[in-house]
Order: structure tokens, then C-alpha cells, then sequence
């Protein structure tokens, strides 16, 4: 069985940041498709899937508390889902910090909770990275608004 949590960012995103995105984890794309893939650290695994249409399904469940969150409404979402074990959670939270990284402000929509993932720093990263979590070789960038 397995769990997920929704990404959400302002940002307008494309396949190709998805792609990026994932590649910069260590991540592969499934064959044929540019739009989910797979991370993958030992035994721990954690499926990404870029889904725009889920960012329209956010706003209407949350409503104005999103866009309050965000400080305008999210335009972009990636779904990660993972096995129930506090591993495959470990691991999503870990991609959460690197999307905050990426693209923030950020939302994390873990069942009916809404978390705001922009105080995430650089320091987390370099925990996250300690613990082997992502390749080291490629640090996040931030994007421009």
C-alpha cells in the first residue's frame, strides 16, 4: 500500500523541469514517458509523477488557505508517492526540501494538511545530503521568478 503527498508551487513548470528536476536527484524517468519517474536510494523508492491538473484540484479542496500559503494560486504540482514505511516517507520529505529548494515558496499537501516548506536553507540540504539521500555532485539552484 502505498501513500502520497502533493508538491505545489506557483512557478509555471513544464515537463522538462520535471525531468531536470528529477535527474538532479539521481532519479530516472519511466521509458517513454516525460512526466513520472522513479528515485530510488537502496530499498527506499519514491515515485514522481508531474500532474498540473492536480494543482487546479488542490486550490478548489483548499481553497483560499492555499493561496494565502502560496501568495498567489499554484499553477504546478508533483505528486510523490511512497510506501507506508518511515524509509519511503524518509525519502519523499527529502525530495519536498529539494522542491522547496528549487521553486519556492512551496506547498506540501500530506493528506488534509498543508505544510509551507520556505524556510527550508541551504543547511537542510547539506543535512539531507549527509545522510545519502541525493547525489552530492548537484546542488539545487533556485529559479528565478
Amino acid at each position: 500500500m502505498s501513500q502520497n503527498i502533493v508538491l505545489l508551487t506557483a512557478a509555471e513548470l513544464t515537463a522538462e523541469d520535471f525531468a531536470a528536476f528529477l535527474d538532479s536527484l539521481g532519479g530516472v524517468l519511466d521509458p517513454g514517458e516525460a512526466t513520472s519517474g522513479r528515485l530510488s536510494n537502496g530499498l527506499r523508492h519514491v515515485w514522481l509523477f508531474f500532474s498540473p491538473e492536480t494543482a487546479a484540484g488542490a486550490t478548489e479542496a483548499h481553497g483560499r488557505a492555499l493561496f494565502d500559503l502560496l501568495g498567489q494560486e499554484p499553477r504546478s504540482a508533483f505528486v510523490a508517492e511512497f510506501s507506508r514505511d518511515p524509509s519511503g516517507r524518509s525519502l519523499a520529505h527529502d525530495v519536498a526540501a529539494r522542491f522547496c529548494l528549487r521553486w519556492p515558496p512551496a506547498v506540501m499537501d500530506e493528506g488534509d494538511a498543508l505544510f509551507v516548506l520556505s524556510k527550508v536553507t541551504e543547511n537542510a540540504f547539506e543535512a539531507v545530503a549527509a545522510r545519502g539521500a541525493f547525489r552530492v555532485d548537484q546542488r539545487p539552484t533556485a529559479v528565478a521568478e
